[in-house]
């Protein structure tokens, strides 16, 4: 067989399998979670700017936490290269953090 054909059969017995199972796929909108839910429950604003200030102080605490899962998978993908592959990474793997580092703090800081 050749690889179309085996790509195509792969599609199909995944789709069949899907919906049998009624598993629904990673991009459907009811599965996508409600970020505001947890910061805004249970408040009262007075004002849109109470509002405003709120949500704009809800994302940059997101910001924060998203970059900080980013630079911890970072040090993991790295570590996991070093010792896989030893000292023909380590020089490129220590550039890397350093200049990621570099390009990320000041936008995490302001």
């Amino acid at each position: 067989m050749t690889i179309p054909i085996l790509l195509s059969k792969l599609k199909s017995s995944c789709k069949n399998s899907s919906r049998i199972s009624g598993i629904t796929p990673p991009h459907s909108p009811d599965s996508a979670p409600n970020l505001g839910s947890k910061y805004f429950y249970g408040k009262r604003f007075s004002s849109n700017s109470d509002v405003k200030t709120a949500a704009e102080n809800s994302l940059n605490l997101q910001r924060l936490d998203f970059y900080q899962a980013r630079l911890n998978k970072l040090d993991l993908r790295s570590d996991k290269c070093l010792n896989r592959f030893g000292d023909y990474v380590e020089k490129r793997s220590a550039s890397i953090h350093l200049n990621s580092l570099l390009y990320i703090l000041p936008i995490v800081n302001k």
